[in-house]
């Protein structure tokens, strides 16, 4: 059976991607923004010494320097890797097979969930009693990565309608499940897609990254709001917000307080916890929910001011290893950083590339890639790459399509 192709697709230049797909721009300019949060301190709870969180990002910074300086360096030990052809095109046969089964295993978790435990969360909206976003349902690890992957394979298709329903379908599951973290870790992840291979020109490019991010508010704050059934009193109190950013509007304020409380959490942690010695923290979450262990409460943390159990993507790792817990997660990024920026590795891996953008783009909420719904996701979508490509030259002779 002869395999169906798209067009032919050009891999877009590094100088002609957006800031925001270039890793190392990326993670200076999500730095500079949890700075200018933090020290807004909208909240009573925020950590009250600006001179903590600027010794946290010279550290941040110089590690992650370090590591770019490294996998530099390393380049003259290894061989080079083949020439890659600039031209690819898309077996959509094979796309659409791997897609029917990644619809399969979405819906057949959706129904037992259903049948098991009821109407999902999104039906409180309704004034349904369902069980809230943590309790409902099982799979959820598995689901998040097969939603996600259908989202981002779905910017393969040529097909309007298959494309247009794949991301309903997608946004549909997110919303059901009120997953509101990785609904707007995979709204980036699908901005970085289109970033790396469209055509467009860079102004599109930014005022298509200006509407998602616009839409990802929109959509944070319903479903923040309806999970909850929150109000804005409530809100403002569970968060401390101070009296002068009270009359703000609820979206923004959402915004600017999951930017900065886990900064300042992290400042709490580092100036409260005291270390024991070495443990494995940052395995939490690459563990299946049943194994994961229970998080540690403020309490033991050493501070009440820690808030709403999120602290960036370094707290984990200063629990581990303490002060050199912030170097090294910082210089393994470095090193990732340097990697993906290197020729045409960034655009000419899509897919892969946007999930590890979207990991940088919320480290200042997480460590995202660490999570096991995203190693599932990296997982798949970095054999969707290999096996629906079929590259120009080179590469169309190692990976013949059939």
């Amino acid at each position: 059976m002869k395999a169906r192709l798209s067009k032919v697709w050009q891999v877009r230049g590094k100088s002609d991607l957006p800031f925001y797909c270039r890793p190392v721009a990326l993670f200076l300019t999500i730095w500079f923004v949890m700075l200018w949060s933090f020290q807004m301190r909208i909240a009573v709870y925020s950590y009250p010494d600006l001179s903590l969180a600027l010794g946290i990002f010279l550290a941040s910074i110089v590690s992650f320097w370090l590591g770019i300086v490294s996998e530099k360096l390393t380049r003259s030990y290894f061989k080079p890797p083949p020439g890659r052809a600039t031209e690819y095109r898309v077996n959509l046969t094979r796309l659409r097979r791997v897609q029917r089964w990644l619809f399969a295993i979405a819906t057949l978790i959706l129904l037992v969930n259903l049948a098991a435990y009821g109407l999902p969360p999104v039906f409180r909206v309704w004034g349904q009693e369902t069980l809230n976003y943590v309790e409902y349902g099982k799979l959820k690890q598995i689901l998040n990565a097969v939603t996600m992957t259908l989202f981002l394979s779905a910017s393969l298709e040529p097909a309007k309608r298959r494309r247009y329903f794949t991301y309903a379908f997608s946004l549909c599951c997110m919303m059901a499940y009120a997953t509101r973290g990785f609904l707007l870790v995979m709204l980036m992840q699908g901005l970085f897609v289109f970033s790396l291979r469209t055509n467009a020109r860079k102004r599109t490019l930014y005022w298509s990254a200006t509407a998602t991010l616009l839409i990802a508010a929109i959509l944070s704050n319903m479903i923040g709001n309806s999970r909850a059934q929150i109000t804005s009193e409530g809100f403002a109190a569970y968060f401390g917000i101070r009296d002068a950013y009270a009359s703000w509007p609820m979206a923004l304020l959402w915004i600017i307080a999951y930017i900065s409380t886990p900064f300042s959490n992290l400042c709490w942690i580092i100036h409260s916890y005291r270390y024991t010695g070495p443990t494995l923290t940052f395995l939490g979450t690459l563990l299946p929910a049943f194994w994961s262990p229970v998080p540690l409460e403020a309490g033991y943390l050493g501070s009440p001011n820690i808030i709403d159990g999120v602290d960036t993507y370094i707290a984990k790792y200063f629990l581990d290893l303490s002060y050199f817990g912030i170097f090294f997660i910082n210089y393994i990024w470095g090193i990732i950083s340097g990697f993906l920026e290197r020729g045409k590795r960034l655009a000419g891996n899509p897919l892969t590339s946007a999930v590890v953008l979207a990991a940088i783009a919320f480290i200042f909420f997480a460590d995202f890639l660490t999570f096991l719904s995203i190693v599932m996701e990296l997982a798949i979508l970095g054999f969707i790459q290999r096996y629906v490509m079929r590259w120009a030259d080179l590469n169309a002779t190692r990976n013949p399509v059939t």
